[in-house]
């Protein structure tokens, strides 16, 4: 197979029909080395059904791997074609053709493997009598002998009659080569592999022949039809070469064709000229400087150059050995072959090992995206193309949408549906308090804006990639151009219409069970990157406003600065633990489930509540953005005509997320006294605590019913099939009844086992069993997925695969092991029996790395990788948290941390996992004897507002540091700016910061010794330091400033810093 499909000749045809394909051992799946030129179309695993038991052998009950699979052209269009598994061994395929581009009707053609003691020659005549009408071809291996193809002499046997009936039932005609050998073996040679066609087909054939020219490698000699039809051609997508792109001419062209307007007082018609003018000068510049890429399906970039020679040698030798079947030309041809697959095999594992550190080298990014490849590499049954789909037909009854409009037509249906209409009637007098006044978009944010984007993702419609708008923020008139056009946006209320077009990409949910379904898919809007910028300045505006002004609830914690998920399950944990010690021993959550939560959004109701949370200032601009939306769908198959999206908010845009806050956070405040509501984005529960299940449960009830009022006021639809009830019992009050939330029209069962809820799997007991059984799961698919890049002759190095273990399967493996594992409280014997399955992943994972026997123990492996312990990883992670958690925003820390509960509450109800680190004799938050007070700082969300430029810094080398020193000193007083120099120290265990001045004046300070404080840190008081003594000094020399003040430090990571402010780490 691998020599057959990178032959020329062969990739150069339409449709590949092989029987018998090699078999993956450790993937459901064959050898694919063409997936430029062709789409692989293997049998997804099916149970074998309907094979006739042969005499004397065991009946197979286990999955059986394919017989038959399809290698069809990406030149055919995809829109045209599509196949039907009606066994594993055999495909039917449709196909769209016409003859010298008339008449275009359907052909269907049958690869058919008959294995010996199988129905496949039944369920052929049944398929070709449902389509009686058609033209067919049939070509497969028949494993039939009869002298019709055989030739004289040929025994017949059963199958061949029966293949006959089926030729004169159907009007078939053979076209193979009478007596011509397509199986050999040693002495033995047969006609088995047969080629049919139907009988109007015959005057469009051209030949039908063995291919003798194709290297196969393989007792089955290749069939070679060609018939005069056509079938439609894919329209090819072409792309553009960035990496040749020319910046001389690119400047060049944009600096010619654009001219700076003033929008100031500019109109919508002026605001869209300026658009389309700033878009077509820009296509125009890329036309001029970036050629398109012409990629060719021939090459093999891993190949050198004594690879192409000894393929080539190989193929002679093939060729030589045809014509003389001499014994010594075939011991030179295998000698050269074997010669060639060390080559090759050789070329190719360097070549993946080079792309592997490659990506390693990327970091932790990169080394997931890795991982993800792995995991997902198998050859999935139409992997890249969209099944039929099943929709709704007129009658009710279940229809499959084929064509690429029709498929189109059911995700429209599924993604946008028709909302429910929203109850608008308390806002028709609702008083607004004063809105929020925000500034004049800065260039300093439309650069922030833009350097944040991501490169490597996905460009609109317009096809201009972040990268490429990383170096045009660079050309003063662009930025210039963008201000000017952002802010009269924003002044006008105006949103042009490229930035509302869109393509919307269906992607495949995991973990489906059909995936001919439309709700199986998720739709992503790809938008036109300048548009994003713009929505991510304004996402930031409203993020910054709402954690400076308290706008959304403490409890509403998706999405927000500084806060995970962490946060979110150890405030749940809290509360019960709370509750319990408090003598309420039943706490019960209720999980709740918004259907389509951003494609029902109302945007009235949203509008209102923007209002309501004091950002009527930039609801003009929200409204522009939600309304006249358009998109198309893009499938592998095809994008059909763009549709207007007049409901809800585009997923994938930057603003999406805030916007839905702030659309349900009257949910979170909304649910009535003695229930706590935490939300999370689009996911929200309930929470309330009682004396039994009954009494949590009734309150559940009263909660639900005002989230109905709130979803009838907002055109949400709950789906109560998709609720999880989870009762949280103190047994040692009352025992668990696992008692059910009666709602109107649906029962929720209280679940015995977990739920899931943020990734943590709850279970009724918080005992976490199941989470440590799911993770183990999980870390175990990923080492099977990792092996493929371990091989020892050919896979990645020692050292790449154990980076890609470290930054992959252990954070996937101990994901929350701050909840679940507990060292401040539980013995060391629990812990070593918590640990033990996680041990055992890593042992695994040393002997894939290290290539070590299973009998090798676990120490001698982490010692020779240089592998800590788990138990150190869980000890270090459980303290990371604890730390993370405690220096977070102050809304978002755990109530135990900050207040320690009396003793017998701890008793009867348990520690909390971070109570225990926090107040707990040797938890890491405990300040030891003789060290700083049990002061922890909290971190900002915002050290500045986004408008706000930070500080102008200058990092340069030392001599050229002098230079502008001195260059800046020797400046007439009268002119020269006023001058600081700072600088941070540790002498003999002491760490401290001083700031002085030209005059001699200065200032110091002790910060402590080693234990409680940093250089670092002194470095950054210093700076502080100085300008502090600026703003104070009352001294007639300062007046300087009025020139400029500049700080002279010697800490490159104190100045990047203060060039980039980020969240501090909080210590």
């Amino acid at each position: 197979m691998a020599t057959f499909l990178r032959d020329k000749k062969v990739l150069a045809t339409d449709v590949i029909a092989a029987q018998e394909p090699w078999k993956n051992k450790n993937q459901h799946t064959t050898h694919q080395p063409a997936t430029a030129a062709f789409q692989l179309l293997y049998p997804a695993k099916q149970t074998p059904r309907g094979r006739r038991p042969i005499q004397g052998q065991e009946q197979d009950t286990g999955p059986l791997q394919a017989g038959v699979c399809l290698f069809l052209s990406k030149k055919i269009d995809p829109s045209t074609w599509s196949c039907q598994v009606i066994s594993q061994d055999y495909q039917l395929l449709k196909l769209r053709r016409a003859h010298l581009g008339k008449d275009w009707t359907d052909l269907f053609v049958h690869n058919v493997y008959n294995r010996p003691g199988s129905n496949t020659l039944a369920q052929l005549n049944h398929e070709m009598s449902k389509r009686p009408l058609v033209e067919h071809i049939v070509m497969g291996d028949m494993n039939a002998h009869h002298p019709a193809w055989g030739g004289a002499g040929t025994k017949i046997d059963d199958e061949a009659e029966q293949l006959l009936e089926i030729m004169d039932r159907h009007n078939l005609e053979l076209i193979s080569e009478e007596g011509k050998a397509t199986w050999t073996r040693n002495d033995q040679e047969s006609v088995i592999d047969l080629t049919l066609i139907s009988s109007t087909l015959t005057s469009r054939l051209i030949r039908c022949e063995r291919a003798d020219d194709v290297e196969h490698s393989s007792d089955h000699f290749p069939a070679r039809t060609v018939l005069g039809i056509e079938t439609p051609l894919r329209e090819q997508k072409k792309r553009r070469n960035w990496n040749a792109t020319n910046y001389v001419t690119l400047i060049q062209k944009i600096e010619e064709g654009l001219q700076v307007r003033d929008l100031s007082r500019a109109d919508p018609a002026q605001i869209e000229c300026q658009c389309e003018t700033l878009v077509d000068v820009v296509q125009s510049a890329i036309d001029a400087s970036t050629p398109w890429a012409n990629p060719s399906v021939w090459s093999n970039p891993d190949f050198d150059d004594e690879c192409k020679a000894a393929v080539k040698e190989v193929r002679r030798l093939r060729r030589k050995h045809t014509r003389t079947k001499d014994p010594y030309d075939w011991m030179q041809y295998s000698q050269a072959r074997n010669r060639k697959t060390r080559l090759v095999k050789k070329a190719l594992s360097t070549a993946h090992r080079r792309r592997v550190q490659q990506v390693i080298e990327e970091g932790p990014q990169g080394m997931w995206r890795l991982a993800k490849w792995a995991r997902n590499r198998n050859g999935a049954y139409e992997k890249g193309r969209t099944p039929s789909l099943k929709v709704q037909g007129p009658e009710g009854r279940d229809e499959l949408a084929e064509t690429v409009d029709q498929k189109a037509e059911a995700f429209r249906t599924a993604f946008f549906p028709q909302p429910p209409p929203a109850d608008l009637s308390d806002t028709t007098s609702f008083e607004y308090p004063e809105p929020i006044e925000f500034p004049p978009i800065t260039i300093h944010e439309i650069q922030d804006a833009v350097k944040r984007a991501k490169a490597g993702k996905a460009p609109g419609e317009d096809g201009i990639p972040n990268s490429l708008w990383h170096k045009l923020i660079e050309i003063p008139i662009i930025l210039q151009v963008l201000s000017q056009l952002f802010n009269a946006c924003v002044r006008t209320g105006y949103n042009p219409a490229h930035f509302q077009r869109s393509i919307t990409v269906v992607l495949r949910k995991q973990g489906k069970d059909d995936y001919q379904l439309a709700k199986s898919y998720r739709p992503v809007a790809l938008l036109n990157t300048l548009g994003k910028f713009l929505e991510a300045i304004i996402a930031q505006r409203i993020s910054y406003a709402v954690e400076t002004h308290s706008l959304l609830p403490k409890t509403h914690l998706g999405g927000r600065r500084g806060v995970s998920t962490d946060h979110a399950i150890h405030i749940i944990i809290d509360r019960i633990k709370l509750a319990w010690g408090k003598g309420s021993p039943v706490v019960s959550l209720l999980l709740l489930d918004v259907s389509g939560a951003y494609d029902n959004v109302s945007h009235a109701r949203l509008l209102h509540n923007l209002r309501k949370r004091r950002l009527g200032q930039l609801v003009p601009w929200v409204k522009a953005f939600l309304l006249n939306r358009s998109t198309r769908i893009r499938m592998p198959e095809g994008m059909p005509d763009r549709f207007p999206t007049p409901t809800g908010i585009p997923q994938g845009s930057p603003i999406s997320p805030i916007l839905y806050l702030i659309y349900n956070a009257d949910l979170i405040e909304s649910c009535g006294n003695g229930v706590t509501s935490n939300g999370w984005v689009d996911d929200a529960c309930l929470m309330v605590k009682g004396d039994s299940e009954r009494e949590t449960t009734q309150k559940l009830r009263s909660a639900c019913r005002k989230a109905d009022q709130w979803a009838k006021k907002h055109a949400s639809v709950f789906d109560p099939k998709k609720y999880a009830l989870i009762h949280f019992v103190n047994t040692q009050e009352v025992d668990p009844q696992y008692t059910p939330l009666c709602l109107d029209g649906h029962t929720v069962a209280a679940t015995r086992t977990a739920e899931r809820y943020l990734g943590y799997w709850l279970d009724p007991a918080l005992e976490f069993q199941d989470h440590r059984e799911k993770a183990i799961e999980k870390a175990g698919v990923s080492l099977q997925a990792l092996q493929s890049l371990a091989g020892s002759t050919w896979g990645a190095s020692l050292s790449a695969m154990r980076r890609i273990y470290q930054a992959v399967v252990i954070p996937q493996m101990l994901f929350g092991v701050s909840v679940w594992y507990q060292p401040m409280v539980i013995s060391k014997k629990k812990a070593r029996t918590t640990s033990q399955p996680f041990v055992a992943i890593q042992k695994r994972a040393a002997c894939l790395i290290s290539g070590a026997f299973r009998t090798t123990a676990v120490e001698a492996l982490n010692t020779e990788l240089h592998l800590p312990p788990i138990a150190t990883h869980m000890n270090r992670l459980v303290k990371e948290t604890a730390v993370r958690l405690r220096t977070g925003p102050t809304f978002a820390v755990p109530p135990t941390m900050l207040r320690s509960r009396p003793a017998e509450e701890r008793e009867w109800a348990g520690w909390t996992p971070m109570e225990a680190q926090t107040w707990k004799t040797g938890g890491c938050l405990t300040a030891p004897p003789g060290t700083l007070a049990r002061h922890w700082e909290s971190r900002k969300a915002f050290v500045q507002a986004p408008w706000q430029a930070p500080p102008e810094v200058i990092i340069e080398d030392r001599e050229v540091a002098v230079r502008s020193h001195d260059q800046i000193v020797s400046k007439d007083p009268r002119a020269r700016p006023w001058i600081l120099y700072t600088d941070g120290s540790g002498v003999e265990g002491k760490i401290g910061a001083a700031a002085v001045d030209l005059q001699n004046h200065h200032t110091h300070s002790q910060m402590g010794d080693d234990d409680t404080s940093t250089v670092y840190a002194a470095e950054l008081r210093g700076i502080e330091m100085a300008l502090n003594s600026t703003l104070e000094s009352t001294a007639p020399w300062v007046t300087q400033v009025k020139n400029g003040l500049v700080i002279f430090a010697d800490s490159q990571a104190a100045l990047k810093a203060l060039r980039q402010p980020r969240m501090p780490s909080g210590q």
